[in-house]
């Protein structure tokens, strides 16, 4: 029987709502290997608690756990439309077509025993919240932001790792999952703007305009080999846009993605753990 692996499932999606752009073998280069997609309608953000579609009580965050945890479940059992019905069309669109791109089977075909099992996942409500907004096309009356942990067992080993989604509910009163995967990407795919967020945008736009400054001094005296660049290496191209940059954001991380010698677009980030990730231009 062939099965999703729930770890597969959720960073099918991940990479879904990201995007994927090919990038150097630099292995610190892992982190900004995606890039994001524009979504900026907004489809409202009132509050209505009431009870009903897939609601199990009038706690938001309490339907928004309960949806996720039958994700999970359905994403580790032998795939049907019901792991398709708990996602918002956006969602579901961008899965399919990722399954659909993808050179190989999701599927297991390896004995009952080797497949994931007791799947569960429990929000941590105090970092759990209610957002204002998000950026989606799906029209919803109240968005969750779920942190939470994915709990499982491996081949009988228990095991664990952080889960975050956004968590719509929807006029009909039906709770669907807009995005799962971390909250960088998120913000990588515009689902999700704060101060720091948009601070994190106009670093990015500084990088490249010293990107920019810096193929100009190079020209003709450099040869881009690759197809991005990161504030790590130790690199004429790279340092050269460090002497163009304010003092403040020498030291922070970032990578420069090139196209035929020119700056194609900027990640940036504090340092290399930083959830909070800007991107120059947007819609790159």
């Amino acid at each position: 029987m062939k099965r999703i692996a729930v770890t597969m499932a959720t960073a099918v999606i991940a990479l879904s709502a990201s995007g994927c752009n090919e990038n150097n073998v630099n292995n610190d280069s892992a982190a900004f290997s995606s890039a994001a997609e524009s979504v900026t309608e907004n489809g409202g953000g009132n509050q209505d608690n009431s009870v009903g579609g897939n609601s199990v009580s009038d706690d938001p965050i309490e339907n928004a756990e309960y949806v996720v945890g039958q994700y999970m479940k359905y994403a580790n059992l032998e795939f049907d439309e019901s792991m398709l019905k708990l996602m918002t069309s956006e969602m579901q669109e961008q899965y399919k077509d990722t399954v659909e791109n993808q050179g190989h089977d999701h599927g297991y075909d390896d004995n009952e025993e080797n497949m994931l099992s007791d799947v569960s996942f429990t929000a941590d409500r105090e970092q759990s919240q209610i957002l204002e907004s998000v950026n989606i096309k799906d029209e919803y009356i109240t968005a969750v932001e779920l942190i939470g942990t994915v709990s499982y067992k491996n081949q009988g080993k228990e095991a664990s790792y952080k889960g975050y989604a956004i968590v719509i509910e929807t006029p009909g009163h039906e709770w669907k999952i807009a995005y799962a995967g971390t909250k960088s990407q998120a913000y990588l795919a515009g689902i999700i703007a704060d101060d720091e967020s948009d601070k994190a945008d106009s670093n990015a736009a500084a990088v490249y305009e010293a990107a920019e400054k810096a193929c100009t001094a190079l020209d003709g005296k450099y040869e881009f080999k690759y197809m991005n660049y990161i504030s790590t290496e130790n690199d004429d191209f790279v340092n050269e846009i460090k002497k163009n940059l304010p003092e403040e954001l020498i030291d922070t991380y970032f990578t420069v993605f090139i196209t035929d010698g020119k700056p194609d677009y900027v990640l940036w980030s504090e340092d290399m753990s930083s959830e909070t990730v800007g991107q120059y231009p947007k819609d790159s």
